[in-house]
C-alpha cells in the first residue's frame, strides 16, 4: 500500500475517511492525496456565460485558493502534518474529475466517508458513489463511521472463486498488508446462483496455489438473497469489515436490474465495506 486518495468535500463524512486513511499512512507509510472537486451545476454555468469567461476564471482562482488552504488546515486540524500529503483541486463533474485523477496515478485504495443510516445516493459524492465504485481501477473503501484501523480484526470476503485467482489473490494481499485480521472466504448460495462443495473446493485449490493463507476460513451459507446472505454471515460471524468483489454490473445493466451487490451491502450495513475491481 503506497498510494491512497481520499475525495475531500469539508463534511463530517470527509473527516471520516480522512482520519482512516491518516491511520494506515502512520502505519505503513502511504501517500496520502486530497482531492477537491469544484462543482458548478448547469444554472451557474449558464449565469457564467451571461458575465463571461474572464469572470468565471477570476472566481475558480479563488476558489481553488480558498479550497487548496481549507485542504491545509484539515491536515493541521488532524495533527497530521507529519505525513506525506498531496493536495489536487479541480473543476469540473465529480465522476469524471475522479475518475481522470485515477487514471496513470497508480491509486492503491480511494477511501470515501457516507453518513451512517444514509444510501448511496443521499449526498454529493454518494449520489454518484455506485458509478464511482463501477468506473474506477483500484479498490474502493466505504466509511460510515469514525473506524480505528486496529479494530478491523475479522473481515468477511464474499466471493465465489469463480474469477481468475491471481486477481482475487492480489487482493487479499493488499487487505492483509493493511490490516492484521482474520479472513473468512464466504460463498452464498442461492435457488438462482448455486455453487457445490465439490466444484467451490476445486475453485479453492487453484487459489491456494495463488496464495496460501493460515489465517483464513472458507464456507459456503445457504440464502434467497445474496447480499441479504452476505449481511446475515457477517453479523453471525461478528466481522469488522466486508469485502467485494468480482465482476460489476455496467451502467445500463444496473439501470434495468436495480442494484449489485456492492451497492445492497453498503446500502445496508454499517460496517466498512472494501469494493474492488474483478
Amino acid at each position: 500500500m503506497k498510494k491512497i486518495l481520499v475525495p475531500i468535500d469539508f463534511t463530517e463524512n470527509s473527516d471520516i475517511s480522512f482520519d482512516f486513511a491518516g491511520q494506515i499512512a502512520k502505519k505503513h507509510d502511504c501517500e496520502i492525496t486530497l482531492l477537491h472537486i469544484i462543482y458548478f451545476p448547469a444554472m451557474t454555468n449558464l449565469s457564467f456565460e451571461m458575465v463571461g469567461a474572464k469572470s468565471k476564471e477570476l472566481m475558480l482562482q479563488s476558489l481553488k485558493k480558498d479550497a487548496r488552504e481549507r485542504l491545509m488546515e484539515v491536515v493541521e486540524e488532524k495533527k497530521l502534518s507529519s505525513l506525506k500529503v498531496k493536495y489536487e483541486v479541480r473543476e469540473g463533474g465529480i465522476l469524471e474529475e475522479i475518475t481522470s485523477f485515477i487514471k496513470g496515478k497508480r491509486i492503491d485504495l480511494m477511501i470515501l466517508g457516507i453518513e451512517q443510516n444514509l444510501e448511496l445516493g443521499d449526498h454529493l459524492f454518494g449520489a454518484l458513489s455506485d458509478r464511482i465504485i463501477h468506473a474506477i481501477d483500484c479498490p474502493v473503501l466505504v466509511l460510515k463511521q469514525m473506524t480505528r484501523l486496529s479494530s478491523i480484526k475479522k473481515v468477511a470476503v464474499a466471493n465465489d472463486l469463480a474469477g481468475k485467482p491471481a486477481l482475487l489473490a492480489k487482493q487479499v494481499q493488499k487487505i492483509t498488508d493493511v490490516f492484521n485480521a482474520k479472513l473468512n472466504i464466504i460463498k452464498v448460495n442461492t435457488p438462482q446462483d448455486f455453487t457445490s462443495e465439490v466444484v467451490f473446493d476445486q475453485r479453492l485449490q487453484e487459489y491456494q496455489k495463488q496464495k496460501p493463507l493460515a489465517d483464513c476460513s472458507y464456507k459456503i451459507f445457504s440464502h434467497y438473497n445474496v447480499a441479504e446472505g452476505v449481511l446475515h454471515v457477517a453479523g453471525k460471524l461478528a466481522v469488522d469489515m466486508i469485502v467485494i468483489g468480482g465482476k460489476r454490473k455496467s451502467f445500463l445493466r444496473r439501470l434495468v436490474m436495480g442494484e449489485d451487490l456492492a451497492e445492497e451491502v453498503i446500502d445496508h450495513s454499517n460496517l466498512p465495506v472494501w469494493v474492488f475491481p474483478g
